[in-house]
């Protein structure tokens, strides 16, 4: 673990994202066992701004889903949200990205550090 990777204005979250401009023809190609293995990380995350009731965290939800990613995410009391997810590197960089598309949702501010990775971890939910 390292220090956090602060990104000011998520809008330009793409500056971080090193590898979202070849997402698309990783998940087109098929990879093994290992590779999918080998690319896995777990990402610790607290996002700040307008995160809370906009329906933050089901938008967060439905989209990891959807993206075959892990983890959860819930709200803080000090009304950021935080977020545990887990996948393919390039597809937590994609979840990313869609995170910050929501009309309601105005994100200002995130926290981004890498953690140890959860075995056998089944989908993704919002914890309370």
């Amino acid at each position: 673990m390292g220090n956090p990777v602060t990104v000011s204005v998520i809008k330009n979250i793409q500056q971080y994202l090193t590898h979202s401009a070849k997402a698309d023809s990783i998940i087109a190609n098929e990879k093994t066992y290992s590779e999918v293995i080998r690319d896995m990380v777990r990402k610790q995350i607290r996002f700040r701004g307008k995160v809370q009731g906009v329906g933050f965290r089901y938008h967060a939800k439905n989209a990891a889903s959807s993206l075959g990613l892990t983890g959860w995410v819930r709200n803080e009391s000090d009304g950021s949200v935080y977020m545990e997810v887990q996948g393919e590197d390039v597809l937590v960089e994609r979840l990313l990205l869609n995170l910050n598309s929501d009309t309601y949702i105005d994100i200002q501010n995130v926290e981004i550090r890498s953690i140890d990775i959860v075995e056998k971890e089944n989908g993704f939910s919002v914890a309370y």
